[in-house]
């Protein structure tokens, strides 16, 4: 889990990247350029230790990143890198990724909505449950789904910072409810579902 103080130093660095590559309309393009040196970290721990070992000459890991990265990765992403490396901030780089992502849905009218649940939604629960956080979010919601059978029944949903827990049985039962009966929920009015979500998430 990232620290605040990367988060907010990540922020700075995913806008600045994100209006950049906005401008240019290759905003896709260079997220999944970040996406893959972060996934090559990850196999990789000679380009980890390259990228984030406190070793290392920032000076000569600056000459090596030109070399190894000019010409075959975008040069707003390479010069971004090169920044923070001057500035001592690659170590951020994974966190920079969620950042940069999170950066691009909400220019897009999108929010990351992370649901936690005991089993996986079935495919009429998760359309529903997208339906609903639409209408109550205004925003085009990205499900990014976790299985913990530790929840026993339960279900976490949480949208940026907001953490909506259904864990608790009598705070769950209305939202399960509405997730599995779908009879139900065409007798209901959507205005109706929402409301109820609404109560349920405490808005």
């Amino acid at each position: 889990m990232p620290q605040t103080d990367d988060i907010l130093i990540a922020d700075s660095y995913a806008v600045a990247l994100l209006e950049l590559t906005e401008s240019k309309g290759v905003s896709a393009e260079v997220l999944e350029e970040l996406g893959e040196l972060v996934s090559g970290m990850d196999r990789e721990p000679a380009l980890r230790d390259l990228l984030t070992s406190p070793t290392v000459d920032d000076e000569g890991r600056s000459k090596v990143m030109e070399s190894a990265f000019r010409g075959r990765m975008s040069d707003l992403l390479l010069n971004t890198l090169l920044v923070m490396n001057d500035k001592g901030r690659l170590a951020i780089v994974e966190t920079l990724l969620e950042r940069f992502r999170l950066a691009i849905g909400r220019a897009r009218g999108q929010v990351d909505v992370r649901v936690t649940s005991a089993v996986a939604l079935s495919a009429g629960g998760r359309s529903e449950l997208s339906a609903a956080l639409e209408k109550i979010t205004g925003k085009t919601p990205i499900l990014v789904e976790r299985i913990d059978a530790s929840l026993l029944g339960g279900l976490v949903i949480q949208i940026g910072d907001k953490k909506l827990d259904g864990s608790v049985a009598t705070r769950l039962a209305n939202l399960r409810a509405a997730l599995a009966d779908r009879a139900s929920r065409e007798v209901h009015s959507g205005k109706e579902y929402v409301e109820g979500m609404e109560a349920w998430s405490g808005n």
